[in-house]
C-alpha cells in the first residue's frame, strides 16, 4: 500500500465497526438517563429513532458481558453488574460514593472504627458496598466492595428498609432472604429504626460484628444507601454505644446534605 492509499483510510475505523460502538453508547446513555430502573426494547427504539431489532440485538451483545440484564417477566432491560463494576471502579458514575468518603474517613477518626457506604439499587433489589475506610485497630472487619448482594436483616440493609415507600418495602419483603422472615416482627423492627434514627444489629453479616447504619438520601429524598460501622463484639462498650450511634447518624445526615437532601431524622433513643 502507498503512503497515498494511506492517507485514504477514515482516521477512526470502517463505519461498519463505529456505527454498533455509538448505538450501544447510546443505549447505554439512555438507561443511565432514565427517570426509571429499566427500560423495553419498543421504548428504546422509539426514543432514539432506530429499528427495534437493532436495539435488541445491541442488547443482547451487551448482556453477554454482563453489561445489561433483562427480566425475564417483563423483558425490560437494565444495567447489569458490570456496568456498575466499572463505574464503581471509575469513581465517577456514584456520586454518592466519592462525597461520602470524607465524611466516612472523619467518622473512623473519631471512633476509631471500620466504617462503610452500602448503596442500594431498587430495580435489583439488592445492596453493595461501594466504600470503606478501615481503622487501625489490629483487629478489624474488613468490608468487601463492589459484589451485589442480597438485602437482609443485616444494620446496612435494615436502614435501608426502614424508610423505603410501602409498595417498595412490599415487594422487598417477598423476595430472597426476607421472604422467610417474620413480617410482623420485621414490622416492629423498622418502626423502631424510624424512631431512633438508626439501625444495630448483632452478629448478622459478620459472626462477632455490631453492625450500626443510618439511612443516605438522594437530591428528591430517595434513599440511596446507609453509611455505618462495623464494630467487634467485644470493643462494643455500652458506656459509649449511644455517643457512636450519635456519631452514625451525624454522618448519614452530613453525606445526605452534600446530596443536596434533607437529613434522616435522628431522633436517638438509648433504650
Amino acid at each position: 500500500m502507498s503512503p497515498g492509499d494511506r492517507d485514504q483510510r477514515p482516521a477512526a475505523g470502517p463505519p461498519g465497526v463505529r456505527q454498533p460502538i455509538r448505538k450501544a453508547m447510546q443505549i447505554l446513555a439512555h438507561l443511565v438517563d432514565s427517570s426509571g430502573p429499566d427500560c423495553g426494547v419498543r421504548e428504546l427504539a422509539r426514543d432514539m429513532g432506530i429499528p427495534a431489532a437493532t436495539v435488541h440485538r445491541i442488547l443482547s451483545a451487551l448482556a453477554d458481558e454482563d453489561v445489561v440484564t433483562s427480566d425475564d417477566l417483563t423483558g425490560r432491560w437494565s444495567l447489569g453488574p458490570e456496568f456498575w463494576r466499572l463505574a464503581l471502579r471509575g469513581g465517577t458514575k456514584l456520586r454518592v460514593s466519592a462525597m461520602a468518603v470524607s465524611h466516612l474517613e472523619r467518622l473512623v477518626a473519631e471512633c476509631n472504627e471500620t466504617a462503610f457506604l452500602c448503596i442500594f439499587d431498587p430495580g435489583r433489589k439488592r445492596v453493595m458496598f461501594a466504600a470503606s475506610v478501615e481503622s487501625k485497630q489490629p483487629i478489624r472487619y474488613v468490608v468487601e466492595l463492589y459484589a451485589w448482594l442480597p438485602v437482609n436483616l443485616a444494620a446496612s440493609s435494615l436502614a435501608i428498609l426502614a424508610w423505603l415507600p410501602e409498595p417498595e418495602l412490599t415487594a422487598m419483603c417477598a423476595t430472597g432472604e426476607l421472604a422467610s422472615v417474620d413480617r410482623v416482627k420485621l414490622r416492629v423492627t423498622l418502626d423502631r429504626i424510624r424512631h431512633q434514627g438508626y439501625a444495630q444489629t448483632r452478629g448478622v453479616r459478620v459472626a462477632g460484628a455490631v453492625g450500626i447504619a443510618a439511612a443516605v438520601r438522594g437530591g428528591h429524598g430517595e434513599i440511596l444507601g446507609s453509611v455505618g460501622l462495623t464494630v467487634p463484639e467485644q470493643r462494643f462498650e455500652r458506656d459509649s454505644e449511644a455517643g457512636v450511634r450519635d456519631l452514625v447518624v451525624r454522618c448519614a445526615k452530613a453525606v445526605s446534605a452534600d446530596m443536596c437532601a434533607p437529613g434522616v431524622p435522628s431522633q436517638v433513643s438509648t433504650a
